[in-house]
């Protein structure tokens, strides 16, 4: 494990469940009591020990810190896969109105535990990873999908690609990330979903450069200007 203000590289897997913001202040308890409970059975099924993980409460999600004998092709694939299973069970003795469905961002980066919860460039990334807009708007969209899944361009490269996963790389689909003052690419997958195509997810395209129109006269000698009018058109400051 990192020790506590120190330097290290870990990592991270931050969740967040939709919705958390609406309803009473006991469907905030109720959710946060389902989501323990989907993580821990996830972690158990997977064969991993959530007890060893340095985990930041955030209403109706957590940032986690894993320690570093935890395999990442295991968070990866099976924990995911298990969160999945772990939620379509509690999703079954509910009503549609109140599933529990998370949008999870993993991040593999310099991070370490502090006095005060977990610092360094990794969590502050993953943190604008989770709350990356269109992950939401997928929610949305993909109504009967447990989860939505976000690797950053590292973990996916590091893992996925390099065949440590029962993934199929081509299951994820490429986006490009831009939240506040983080900007980078990542990689997004949900459990039985085609993501390919969909507009959300399209990087938006750069603004056309303003375009500054000038208007040269080059006079020489005198010029009699009287009842002239003069006009300039076509110039952006």
């Amino acid at each position: 494990m990192i020790e506590m203000g120190g330097y290290g590289r870990a990592l991270l897997v931050s969740s967040q469940t939709k919705g958390y913001g609406s309803g009473t202040g006991k469907r905030h308890e109720a959710v946060q009591e389902a989501f323990v409970r989907v993580q821990e059975e996830a972690a158990r099924m997977a064969g991993l020990c959530r007890d060893t993980w340095s985990r930041q409460p955030r209403g109706g999600g957590e940032l986690a810190l894993l320690p570093l004998g935890e395999r990442e092709p295991l968070v990866v694939d099976d924990f995911i896969r298990s969160l999945n299973s772990a939620l379509d069970a509690h999703n079954a003795t509910f009503a549609k109105e109140d599933h529990i469905r998370l949008k999870v961002a993993i991040h593999y980066g310099v991070a370490y535990p502090t006095a005060h919860g977990l610092a360094g460039q990794a969590v502050a990334e993953v943190s604008r990873m989770i709350d990356w807009n269109p992950l939401k708007d997928l929610l949305e969209l993909k109504e009967t999908a447990n989860l939505i899944l976000l690797l950053s361009d590292r973990v996916y490269t590091d893992v996925v690609t390099q065949g440590h996963t029962t993934y199929d790389p081509k299951e994820f689909v490429k986006v490009h990330v831009q939240e506040k003052e983080f900007s980078g690419d990542a990689w997004v997958w949900a459990p039985g979903e085609n993501l390919h195509g969909l507009d959300i997810l399209a990087r938006p395209e750069p603004a056309p450069p303003v375009v500054s129109q000038q208007v040269i006269n080059n006079l020489y000698g005198a010029v009699d200007a009287r009842r002239a009018v003069f006009g300039v058109s076509g110039i952006r400051p």
